[in-house]
């Protein structure tokens, strides 16, 4: 499986699969959010399964008052919802059928259920050049400093961390555990400072995707410093650009 394949969503199409994921979601009262990006902004709001009628094919959904407006903001003028369950990151998409003032709302069973394993938090492929990463790494060995400035554009992207591919060469002045502050982040056509801290090096074979004409290396980044405002942005970006129809 090449590193890009990691990033995939399963897909499942099987109906009784589904049903039993949506089954899940209600025993164990996981957190769902509705969601809804508008421009840069994405709007959420938290809801839960009251009811599931599966002869129905529906799912009947509430919100508490406070969160009424949100879900209004959500529901208006569409006729899909997307669905986000962060513990497990699962998304689906269903259709409306029936809202009601009173914040609940009914939906149709989803014919697709996407389910991204082995990450903590929902990670996305860049493929946008302008999304980049902009840092200064001291490549002197031995005594003195000679900081050199890399400019790279990102592979993949997480609220968690990130990760850029380097050549051969580079790779040799990175090693795990090496934290790196002040790194420009450029993302949605914003730049924001983070701090960063490298937690694995991956060997990576040539492919039309990473650029390489050589064997190099995918360097794993975890975020060190980050505030939730940033974390936003990166959320929204992913929400944005994630494929759905990539299947692991």
């Amino acid at each position: 499986m090449s590193e890009k394949d990691k990033n995939k969503l399963a897909q499942n199409f099987q109906s009784k699969s589904i049903l039993r994921t949506i089954r899940e979601i209600q025993e164990k009262k996981k957190k769902i959010l509705a969601w809804k990006i508008f421009g840069d902004v994405k709007i959420t709001a938290p809801v839960r399964i009251k009811v599931i009628r599966s002869h129905r094919g529906e799912i009947l959904l509430e919100t508490h008052e406070d969160n009424i407006p949100l879900l209004h903001r959500i529901l208006g003028g569409t006729q899909k919802i997307n669905f986000y369950i962060p513990n497990g990151n699962v998304l689906f998409q269903c259709k409306l059928k029936d809202m009601n003032p009173n914040g609940s709302f009914v939906v149709y069973i989803p014919d697709m259920v996407v389910r991204q394993e082995r990450r903590k938090s929902l990670r996305c492929s860049v493929t946008d050049d302008r999304v980049k990463v902009q840092f200064a790494k001291d490549l002197a060995r031995g005594g003195g400093r000679h900081d050199h400035i890399f400019d790279k554009k990102l592979y993949d992207i997480s609220e968690g961390g990130l990760s850029i591919i380097l050549t051969s060469t580079e790779s040799k002045y990175f090693q795990n555990n090496d934290v790196i502050e002040n790194v420009k982040l450029s993302i949605s056509g914003k730049i924001m400072t983070v701090g960063v801290k490298l937690v694995n090096l991956i060997p990576v074979d040539p492919d039309p995707y990473n650029g390489l004409a050589y064997r190099g290396f995918r360097a794993c980044f975890s975020f060190t410093d980050i505030d939730d405002k940033k974390k936003e942005i990166i959320e929204i970006y992913v929400l944005s650009n994630i494929k759905l129809d990539e299947i692991a």
